[in-house]
């Protein structure tokens, strides 16, 4: 106490403060995936009503765009021909909902419609037989290879350095090989198959379906964790 301090002679001394705790690692610190540490950084400068406000617009703008853009590009046959739209599909739902069979049906679906109608509008002679053997033949062989990515990965979490990436290449190969399947049964030629550029853009787009899938995922599972940067 002061009073015996003062009695025994003793210099008075500050207190010794107690020791800071250290600060647990931040979730940004513990993932590779460059999608969750985006999402960690975004959630922890925006509220929740500002993120939907956010993807609202976002949404408005690629509504209008295509609403506007569309009837322009149809007239440019190069990219008509070239860009295999198609290609984002499988990668973008596999990653968003982590589950067998969920790229295979949303291949075999939209390859079905989409085949069925653009051969209908574009006065295309394609046989029902070839666009259904292609929607079906593409999603099974894109569920063939996606069910070798654990190998790929090296059976790691999709936190883990270099995983990512890996999963990355592996979904862009596996729906380029899935596009060329399902044009050249669909359409009856080789065009695709002959075509590098088609490629180039099929694994393109997969690696965009990629990055946007595994968006949706990080942040349904950050949001369903409750973990937020503060």
């Amino acid at each position: 106490t002061l009073r015996d301090r003062l009695t025994t002679g003793r210099p008075l001394t500050a207190p010794t403060p107690p020791p800071r705790a250290t600060p647990p690692p931040s979730d940004i610190s513990q993932t590779h995936r460059p999608t969750t540490r985006l999402l960690l950084l975004s959630t922890a400068r925006f509220s929740n009503r500002q993120l939907s406000l956010i993807g609202l617009a976002i949404l408005a703008i690629i509504i209008l765009a295509t609403w506007f853009l569309v009837p322009i590009l149809r007239q440019f046959v190069w990219f008509w021909n070239n860009f295999p739209s198609i290609a984002i599909i499988a990668p973008l739902t596999y990653t968003a909902m982590r589950r067998r069979w969920a790229a295979g049906i949303a291949q075999a679906l939209t390859a079905f419609a989409g085949s069925l109608v653009v051969s209908l509008q574009a006065d295309q002679d394609n046989s029902l037989l070839g666009i259904t053997a292609g929607a079906l033949l593409s999603a099974l062989l894109i569920e063939g290879l996606i069910a070798l990515l654990p190998r790929i990965t090296g059976h790691r979490s999709p936190d883990a350095p270099g995983v990512w990436l890996r999963e990355l290449l592996w979904l862009a190969l596996t729906t380029t090989l899935g596009f060329l399947l399902l044009s050249t049964l669909s359409i009856g030629t080789l065009f695709y198959l002959t075509n590098p550029l088609s490629w180039f853009l099929a694994a393109l787009l997969g690696g965009l379906g990629w990055f946007i899938g595994d968006l949706i995922y990080s942040y349904n599972d950050l949001r369903r964790s409750g973990r937020r940067q503060h």
